[in-house]
């Protein structure tokens, strides 16, 4: 049994799952900072007594949060921070974090969210585990569309995972 599809309608599924993908992504990226944002808010109301002495904070300033943006080159890291952030001049998609990139706002209960993009390239990966202290949340984007690299994708976050600084640190993958 064979199964054709003419041009014309392979042409609006193919528009058609455009569409899904970049609406599902937007979802996506709504949903995660919504689940961010609970999770702080649980945290705040749970706090425990670990038994040592109430220090009086000094300073007026808001807690900070520090997010850590990682996955491959090629990704949408870049992607992810701009769409998020909404505040930044419209993006040019062909370049490449050298380094890394940091996107602060202020939420309403007045929490300052810190998004550290790190590079994803070869070079850069080597210096992943040196931003991953006082990581509070991993976010990991992953190009779910480029089959050939999925295994590496697998190897560094099984390298992440078993690092204990992220032992209780929560992840949050993106596939776009």
């Amino acid at each position: 049994m064979e199964f054709k599809l003419s041009n014309l309608k392979l042409d609006k599924v193919i528009k058609w799952s455009k569409v899904l993908v970049i609406v599902g992504g937007g979802l996506v990226i709504g949903l995660s900072t919504y689940a961010v944002m609970l999770y702080y808010n649980r945290k705040k109301e749970t706090l425990t007594d670990e038994g040592f002495e109430d220090n009086v904070k000094l300073s007026d300033e808001p807690p900070e949060r520090k997010i850590l943006v990682l996955g491959l080159d090629g990704a949408g890291k870049s992607s992810f921070l701009h769409n998020l952030s909404k505040t930044a001049a419209p993006r040019k998609t062909s370049d490449k974090t050298c380094g890394f990139n940091i996107v602060s706002f202020s939420t309403e209960n007045g929490i300052n969210m810190n998004f550290w993009e790190i590079g994803g390239s070869e070079i850069f990966r080597r210096y992943w585990s040196n931003f991953l202290l006082d990581t509070d949340v991993l976010v990991f984007v992953v190009d779910a569309t480029d089959a050939r690299r999925l295994s590496e994708v697998v190897f560094e976050l099984h390298k992440l995972s078993a690092d204990e600084r992220l032992q209780k640190v929560p992840f949050f993958n993106f596939g776009k």
